[in-house]
């Protein structure tokens, strides 16, 4: 039976978290005395994708503070703001950077200094202060943060809900506001939440408005120390846009719900049991909490508190996707983009059909210009068809794989389950056929002369094993071209003792029905794992000991950044 609710419990009472606004406001009703002071101040700071306005009115009407005040009433004029973005956002993704601003470069300096004089002279009553960056305003006696989850955070730009940090931009284009969150929002927020997750007294999670949680901060910081301290599950999800309706709608077989689970530390959720509450909360907050403890000191002195290591599941047995994609190079990233790692994307067959295949680089005959030429040409089903021809073509089976540098041009495998291992998120990703055709000419600036065919066959699908005292072999996939992971297939029959070294690793069940996970000295309790399960074992486990359960042969995917 698949586990749909994996957590890390934290023992507390049943009444350590506060689920619904009646009860949230109970409790900070009950601070607010024992504070006993005449002037409190309650700051609420968030997350981009929060409803600020509505969550504010909602403990306006609750709480009844004598005097409330809105972070973003204090922000400079939009067309400033717009403007300051612009110079990261050069109007496309083609020419983008990461931002260095912070919250306080949003602020307008007088109408700071004007909230904080009439702040100063309230003498006595309840001050709620809310919003993004609200924590700068002035001293909390009462520090509440306020988190949101990135995949919620899509949801709500997908329905046209909420803007960008200072500006009215919700019914602009997706792809627009989340290019704006990604380089800019996620940032400013990132600096705030990594300075508040030590220090703040409460979490609030408002991922289901209808359902808020607040939590005590001691006892989500504990959930962060142990969330290092065992294997760790993402929080399943379910993407329209991506999956079959009937998944998000329960409709589906046990065997489907596999599907809802990818692992990408830096966007999904893990969930907290405290009490007979599920808090969810971003995974990236237990990086961030302790990153040495989490990733390691190696992975830590060379990513800092980032873990760039992806798994994700693309199904493409229903479809024939025609969309080709290409990931630009390391020198395109860093003058255009400000990153210094490109992508190491990694196929991994979990199951095919008949006549899969997957379509990486062109073929010896083609050139980049051509490629570009007829690239613009492309425009109807019939003449992408025409232009996919231009690819080399491999035929799959279960438990390839491949290895697709940046720069090639490729098309997804068809017809299979893949699981796909990367190192840059989704976003560096161009769809060749969404690049504005007057912009089609820059591919010709770093695609990279196409390898022939059988350069692919015995170098990027190419594999060293060795074998232990135990009988399992460890094979070693792509090892000359995965410049900033390890990528290693485990197959046995028997137990198996992992050694993590210090070092953050990923893992996926391939092949198997079940198997158990153990610590040295009980250091966790076991977990269950099933097939095409992935975890996470943070740097803090020494060792783990992987049990099979029932007879035949097992098959695991290891994965760790190298340091």
């Amino acid at each position: 039976m698949i586990n749909k609710n994996p957590y890390v419990e934290v023992q507390a009472s049943d009444h350590s978290c506060h689920e619904g606004w009646d009860n949230i406001v109970v409790e900070l009703q009950r601070q607010i005395k024992k504070q006993g002071k005449k002037k409190i101040i309650i700051t609420i700071d968030c997350y981009h994708g929060t409803y600020s306005d509505v969550n504010l009115q909602t403990l306006k009407e609750r709480l009844s503070p004598n005097v409330t005040c809105r972070a973003k009433d204090i922000y400079k004029d939009e067309v400033d703001i717009r403007a300051m973005a612009k110079r990261d956002m050069n109007g496309e993704l083609l020419n983008t950077k990461y931002s260095n601003y912070v919250i306080d470069d949003y602020f307008d300096d007088n109408r700071l200094k004007a909230l904080r004089n009439n702040i100063d002279f309230i003498e006595e009553g309840v001050i709620l202060i809310h919003g993004i960056g609200a924590h700068k305003i002035w001293p909390s006696d009462i520090l509440i943060y306020s988190d949101m989850s990135k995949w919620e955070i899509l949801q709500r730009t997908r329905r046209n809900e909420i803007s960008n940090i200072g500006v009215h931009n919700e019914q602009d284009p997706l792809d627009a506001q989340l290019k704006w969150s990604y380089f800019i929002d996620w940032k400013i927020c990132d600096k705030i939440k990594k300075q508040l997750l030590p220090q703040c007294d409460y979490f609030l999670e408002t991922n289901n408005w209808n359902k808020p949680k607040l939590a005590s901060g001691d006892l989500v910081r504990k959930a962060y120390e142990l969330a290092s301290q065992q294997p760790l599950f993402m929080a399943p999800f379910f993407d329209p846009e991506l999956w079959d309706q009937n998944i998000s709608q329960g409709k589906s077989s046990v065997e489907d719900f596999l599907w809802g689970f990818n692992c990408d530390v830096e966007t999904d959720n893990i969930l907290l049991k405290i009490g007979n509450c599920l808090f969810e909360t971003p995974a990236i907050n237990a990086v961030y909490y302790d990153p040495k403890k989490f990733l390691g000191q190696a992975v830590f002195r060379k990513f800092g508190s980032e873990l760039p290591l992806r798994f994700n599941f693309i199904d493409t047995q229903e479809e024939d996707d025609l969309a080709l994609f290409v990931y630009p190079g390391i020198d395109y990233l860093r003058d255009n983009f400000n990153i210094h790692y490109h992508q190491c994307e990694n196929f991994y067959m979990m199951d095919v059909g008949e006549k899969s295949k997957i379509q990486p680089g062109l073929k010896e005959n083609i050139s980049a210009e051509f490629f570009c030429d007829t690239l613009e040409k492309s425009k109807t089903k019939t003449h992408r068809k025409a232009l996919a021809r231009l690819l080399n073509k491999i035929p799959v089976k279960k438990h390839d794989h491949l290895f697709v540098p940046a720069e090639t041009i490729y098309k997804l495998p068809d017809n299979a389950i893949t699981l796909h291992i990367s190192s840059a998120p989704g976003i560096f990703k161009w769809n060749l056929y969404e690049i504005p055709v007057e912009k089609v000419g820059i591919l010709d600036n770093f695609i990279n002369n196409p390898p022939a065919l059988s350069h692919y066959k015995k170098k990027l699908m190419n594999q060293s094993s060795s074998v232990d005292d135990t009988g399992m072999v460890e094979e070693s996939l792509a090892p000359q071209y995965n410049q900033y992971f390890a990528l290693h297939r485990l197959w046995f029959d028997k137990e198996i003792e992992i050694q993590t070294d210090g070092t953050v690793h990923i893992f996926n069940l391939i092949e198997g029905n079940e198997v158990i996970i153990e610590g040295s000295d009980n250091q966790f309790k076991a977990v269950h794992v099933h097939y095409a399960e992935t975890f996470v074992v943070p740097a803090d486990i020494e060792k783990i000991i992987i049990k099979p359960v029932g007879e035949g042969k097992f098959g695991m995917l290891k994965s760790f950044l190298k340091s």
